[in-house]
């Protein structure tokens, strides 16, 4: 299996964890993993025991999964990066996100250097939300005047 598929895979785990932890949930069980990665159970607790070994997640067997700060902070500039090239998608190049574009972000968060990243987020003026209006996670990369792009649009 290659570094890159590797850590694509981790990145996706880590950013549906912190999404579902965002919608109130403090443990995050496999299933609910399973379910939003379409992907079977036993694959996911095979995958959170490795980010769990790699300190990116504590994990209980039958209570879940929960981030480290470190893999928090690689959920929110994963997410971030996904948010920010939808913007870009939407605003820029004009383009709809149908699920097709939106697999191909998927493909692209994860290249996306934070230089780029950071440029992407200065031509769009700093944006706070994708266009489904969902928040741009802080992730202390996209600074508007020393802040959060969430901080600054509040």
């Amino acid at each position: 299996m290659s570094r890159t598929y590797l850590k694509r895979t981790y990145e996706d785990y880590l950013k549906v964890i912190y999404t579902l932890s965002n919608q109130g949930e403090k443990w995050i069980t496999t299933s609910q993993i399973a379910h939003a990665l379409g992907v079977s159970p036993s694959t996911v607790t095979e995958t959170i025991q490795k980010l769990a070994q790699n300190g990116l997640c504590n994990y209980i067997p039958y209570k879940g999964t929960k981030l480290t700060k470190m893999g928090e902070s690689i959920a929110k500039v994963t997410l971030s990066k996904c948010r920010v090239l939808e913007r870009l998608y939407h605003d820029v190049l004009k383009v709809e996100l149908t699920s097709d574009v939106l697999a191909e972000i998927c493909v692209i968060e994860h290249a996306l250097t934070v230089n780029s990243l950071k440029k992407i987020c200065y031509l769009l003026n700093y944006p706070h939300k994708c266009p489904h209006g969902n928040i741009i996670p802080c992730n202390q990369l996209c600074l508007k005047n020393g802040k959060c792009i969430a901080e600054v649009s509040l």
